[in-house]
């Protein structure tokens, strides 16, 4: 904190990082601009790096403060709560800024003031991404009204592309992996553009993309990344530690609560979590006719709130959402090991999977269906038709091809994985399959 008058407010989110933050701080204190503070947030770590951001704070050089672990997000937007400067300026605690970071910072603003793209976010060329603290958006649909996003799959229910095309955006469609349910990182990759505002990976069947690796596709532009969590109620993050749950590490993030799903009303239903602040107040007036005060009307809105009805239904079955989880990854557990029809190809899902749909594979589908018909034995197809072969879409994606979506739509059948199902159930069904 090097002066009264306070222009840029550096916010450091840290977990664990005692390796690392010295250098980042360090790294600030040696600018040659003056007028910054440093905000550390300590995000609940359990070694070292409390100790270490204590000792700055004892030489009056940083300001910390302490929270239970509730991520990044959370991390972030307690730094900009405290926050004194004009301009908000997020630092990772792994990285290291040049001695003159904040100058360039400070001369691009000055000169540039006209580059400002939204009321909330600043791009530079530098690809630099920071806060204009003191105007508060007001209409953050703008930014995404703008370029293409990248649909999650060719592999997904219609309602994903729906939404891109109902916002006026382009989707543009990534194959998912061979004998996956996600969507292939290393298409993904090739059709990034500088048109793209959004990535919407779906983590489809319960099933969990590969979000650490879509967030270094991303980091240092201008994406947004908004996950379709509708199959994905109780997930985990493959990889991520702590264990990050579905919904909380995105920009945004969807849920459906249809009755069928993990996590079902007993109507429809469907909730949204953000750690962003911005997207927080906004969406509570979206869902309720553009308002948060009775008769005052601030944004365009819908009458998306969620029935109290269904919200105490909800509260209730929430309570027994891990326990149906974990039945469902002992049933999945079961088909891994008992079916063994090498005719039947398996779906690979991710490690923390929570299966709301088990899917294997085979060539001749019809054979197979008229045995389950016979045996009265239940199935399903997730999805009988991909993306691109929906007529809906025929002019978005006239001609284009998506091999390893087409073969789940054409060889696919949905296993019966009720939570409630017994192993005397299991056996039956397994049987059939081993002999067909």
């Amino acid at each position: 904190m090097n002066s009264s008058k306070v222009f840029f407010s550096v916010i450091i989110p840290c977990f664990n990082v005692e390796d690392t933050i010295n250098k980042t701080i360090i790294s600030v204190l040696n600018q040659d601009f003056i007028q910054y503070e440093i905000i550390a947030v300590n995000d609940g770590s359990i070694d070292n790096t409390s100790e270490i951001l204590n000792s700055y704070y004892k030489s009056n050089l940083i300001k910390v403060l302490n929270q239970e672990n509730k991520g990044l997000g959370a991390a972030r937007n307690a730094g900009i709560k405290h926050a004194l400067g004009e301009y908000i300026c997020l630092l990772d605690a792994d990285d290291i800024w040049t001695s003159n970071k904040l100058s360039k910072l400070y001369s691009f603003i000055k000169k540039n003031s006209s580059k400002i793209i939204s009321n909330d976010e600043i791009i530079l060329e530098e690809k630099y991404l920071f806060y204009l603290r003191n105007k508060p958006p007001e209409n953050l649909s703008n930014l995404l009204l703008v370029g293409n996003t990248l649909s999650p799959s060719a592999m997904t229910y219609c309602s994903t592309v729906f939404s891109i095309i109902e916002a006026n955006l382009k989707p543009v469609l990534i194959d998912i992996g061979y004998l996956s349910s996600t969507l292939n990182i290393k298409e993904l990759k090739k059709k990034i553009s500088k048109k793209t505002k959004v990535i919407i990976p779906v983590h489809l069947y319960g099933s969990v993309a590969d979000l650490k690796e879509i967030r270094k596709l991303i980091k240092n532009r201008n994406i947004y990344l908004i996950d379709d969590c509708a199959q994905a109620h109780g997930a985990y993050e493959d990889g991520s530690k702590p264990y990050k749950k579905i919904g909380s590490g995105t920009d945004i993030s969807c849920f459906s609560l249809y009755p069928g799903k993990n996590l079902g009303a007993y109507g429809d239903a469907g909730i949204i979590t953000t750690n962003n602040i911005n997207f927080y107040k906004r969406l509570r007036k979206l869902r309720n006719l553009g308002s948060e005060e009775k008769f005052n009307h601030e944004l365009v809105g819908m009458n998306s709130r969620l029935d109290t009805i269904q919200a105490i239904v909800l509260n209730e079955k929430l309570k027994n959402l891990n326990i149906y989880n974990h039945n469902r990854n002992k049933i999945a557990k079961f088909y891994d090991k008992n079916i063994r029809n090498p005719k039947i190809q398996k779906i690979k899902y991710s490690k923390y999977c929570v299966y709301h749909q088990y899917v294997i594979l085979v060539e001749k589908r019809d054979r197979l269906i008229g045995l389950l018909d016979k045996k009265k034995i239940q199935y399903g197809f997730h999805y009988p038709k991909a993306i691109h072969q929906l007529g809906a879409f025929k002019k978005q994606f006239n001609k284009k091809r998506f091999k390893n979506a087409e073969k789940i739509a054409e060889n696919s059948i949905s296993l019966p994985i009720d939570p409630n199902l017994n192993r005397k159930q299991l056996k039956e069904i397994t049987q059939v399959l081993n002999k067909f």
